[in-house]
């Protein structure tokens, strides 16, 4: 049988350090920003829409809990 060779060990460079430091993300952009908080509205309406009994049904009633007494 032939003799293997063992494996080459190079150093690798970790994922932090692929990225140049002086080219790092900023952030989100205001856009982006604005979007997001956009969508969450959104989200946050629809899920009140599918709630049973929420909201809507109070407000449509004077928005009042004790309306009855």
């Amino acid at each position: 049988m032939a003799e293997r060779e063992p494996a080459k060990k190079g150093a690798q460079k970790s994922a932090m350090s692929a990225t140049p430091i002086d080219k790092g993300s900023k952030g989100f952009t205001a856009e982006e920003r604005a979007a997001m908080r956009a969508r969450a509205r959104e989200l946050k309406a629809e899920a009140r829409e599918q709630e049973p009994g929420g909201r809507g049904t109070r407000r449509a009633r004077g928005g009042r809990r004790d309306a009855g007494t």
